[in-house]
C-alpha cells in the first residue's frame, strides 16, 4: 500500500467510526441505514478529513489553484483526491481526469459538465500530453490548467477549467 492508500484507509476507518453520529444527525437510526448510504456517506466524509475544507481554504491563498501545490501541502491526499475537492468551494469550475486521452471524470459545481471537454480543456490536455508539464491554454470562454500526474502506469491528466467571466 502506498502511504496515500494506507491515509485513506485509516480516514476510511475514522469515516466509519463516526459514521453512525451522522446518521443520528441526520434522522436514521444507526444500523438501518441501506448499504448504499453508509457507503455514499463515507465517501463524503473521507476526502473531508484527508482535506479539511478550512485548511484548503488557507493553502488556496498561497498555492492559488495549482493542484500539484496543493498536494504538497496536503500530501496524504492523492492529486485527483485535492482536485475534486476544489469542486466544493464556492468559486465555479469543472474538474476533469482524463486517462489515455479518456475522459474518466468530469464534474462542476456548478455547470453541466457531461464527458464532453471544452474546446479550452481538450487543446490543454492535448498539449500536457505531448511535454507532460503543466500547461494552460485560454479559448472562447473558458481557460483551462492542466497537469500530469506523475507515477502512474499510465498518463493521467488533471484539468481545471473555469468560464472566464468566473476569473
Amino acid at each position: 500500500m502506498t502511504p496515500e492508500q494506507q491515509h485513506k484507509a485509516a480516514a476510511d476507518g475514522i469515516a466509519r467510526a463516526i459514521l453512525p453520529e451522522i446518521l443520528r444527525k441526520l434522522g436514521i437510526m444507526p444500523g438501518s441505514e441501506d448499504k448504499t448510504l453508509s457507503t455514499h456517506v463515507r465517501s463524503l466524509v473521507v476526502p473531508r478529513i484527508l482535506i479539511p475544507s478550512r485548511l484548503l481554504r488557507a493553502a488556496l491563498r498561497e498555492c492559488k489553484y495549482d493542484v500539484p501545490a496543493l498536494k504538497e501541502v496536503f500530501a496524504t491526499a492523492t492529486m485527483e483526491a485535492v482536485a475534486l475537492r476544489l469542486l466544493d468551494l464556492d468559486a465555479p469550475c469543472v474538474i476533469a481526469i482524463i486517462d489515455d486521452g479518456v475522459v474518466a471524470v468530469r464534474r462542476s459545481n456548478q455547470f453541466p459538465a457531461g464527458k464532453m471537454l471544452e474546446a479550452a480543456e481538450r487543446n490543454c490536455q492535448v498539449k500536457v500530453s505531448e511535454v507532460e508539464l503543466p500547461q494552460r491554454v485560454r479559448q472562447g470562454e473558458w481557460t483551462t490548467q492542466g497537469w500530469p500526474v506523475p507515477g502512474r502506469p499510465f498518463q493521467r491528466i488533471i484539468l481545471r477549467s473555469v468560464r472566464d467571466d468566473d476569473v
